[in-house]
């Protein structure tokens, strides 16, 4: 699954995911509950902070934290495994992430994190029917420099041919790529293609960070997913609100997916809705053309468009979330004054 913000959010102030909970008692996986119930292994990314706790000051030492109990609603959904490996883990600091690491572990929630920036951590390894699944994850930043890129590729390909000598298989998670688009880049789909070909324990590429469903394909033996987008998130655009839920099988004979269309309702939930069928199978078609090569496209082409795609997905979203802050500064003055103090 995608993105996941249970967090306090100001433009969205006791409407978003973060009042539901606290007002109305929404559970945000409700709409999913069968699909999530069934399944042996569940994996979301946190895109929020999970503590009492925040180094930074009001009113952003509220945003996108949610307390610790929290922890509970995602145990109450059948989450196995939260990834930790994105760019908002320490939006609130260490110790903040060391508390909902804790708060996650004790509720017996397993974690994804970052071995480049958490060096001391180990990768984890699940295991479920007596298969064995290696979780390694990265945060590859948008404006990495090149040098550090090549750093960081070594590290990941020597973690991936040590895990392939103790695992069945491997997800990677990846948190990468442009935010607001609705495919990856040339150079993601290049080395999620050169990963797969290289390591053949690779199942999947699980990735996150553009708030849009990206197409899902097979590739060799492997899946690439390269954006789940978003699954509970305060969000204005409706492409954000358009997701799927990735249902991955591993047997013996190879492996297979389903990608099962979702929209996420008004009280942010993701419900199944077969409606967007249609439009996530010419995100799969469009990817599946690029990456055999035989769609129009060159990859300038390809990445001008997706680049063009992300300005205006920021230029609109920008003037959407101004108007919400405002629109809240009216109507709810005298609770957000407080906040407002530094």
């Amino acid at each position: 699954m995608g993105d996941v913000n249970l967090g306090f959010m100001l433009e969205n102030y006791k409407k978003g995911v973060f009042g539901k909970i606290r007002q109305k008692r929404v559970n945000p996986l409700a709409g999913v509950s069968n699909q999530m119930n069934g399944a042996d292994i569940n994996v979301i990314n946190l895109e929020c902070v999970l503590s009492g706790t925040s180094n930074r000051p009001l009113p952003l030492s509220e945003v996108m934290r949610a307390p610790a109990e929290f922890v509970q609603i995602l145990k109450e959904n059948n989450i196995h495994i939260v990834n930790l490996a994105n760019n908002h883990t320490m939006d609130h600091g260490l110790a903040a992430f060391q508390e909902m690491k804790t708060a996650l572990n004790k509720a017996g929630i397993e974690t994804i994190v970052d071995k480049n920036k958490f060096p001391g951590e180990k990768t984890l390894i699940y295991k479920a029917k007596g298969v064995s699944i290696g979780f390694p994850g990265y945060y590859i930043e948008e404006t990495i420099p090149p040098e550090e890129y090549d750093v960081l590729m070594t590290k990941m390909k020597e973690e991936l041919a040590l895990l392939s000598q103790k695992c069945d298989h491997i997800i990677l998670s990846l948190h990468w790529g442009h935010e607001f688009t609705t495919n990856p880049m040339s150079w993601q789909i290049n080395l999620a293609k050169d990963l797969i070909s290289s390591f053949d324990k690779l199942a999947v590429i699980y990735g996150q960070h553009p708030h849009r469903l990206h197409g899902v394909v097979k590739y060799k033996t492997g899946i690439i997913a390269s954006s789940l987008g978003n699954f509970v998130f305060d969000d204005f655009l409706k492409k954000n609100r358009i997701t799927g839920l990735l249902q991955v099988l591993i047997q013996d004979s190879g492996i297979s997916h389903t990608l099962l269309p979702c929209f996420i309702n008004k009280n942010y939930q993701p419900e199944i809705s077969e409606k967007f069928t249609p439009y996530i199978d010419k995100l799969n078609g469009q990817l599946h053309q690029f990456i055999t090569s035989s769609g129009e496209l060159t990859e300038d082409a390809w990445d001008k468009k997706l680049m063009k795609q992300s300005k205006l997905g920021h230029q609109v979203n920008r003037v959407k979330v101004r108007a919400a802050y405002l629109r809240n500064l009216l109507f709810h003055f005298s609770d957000l004054k407080p906040l407002m103090k530094r």
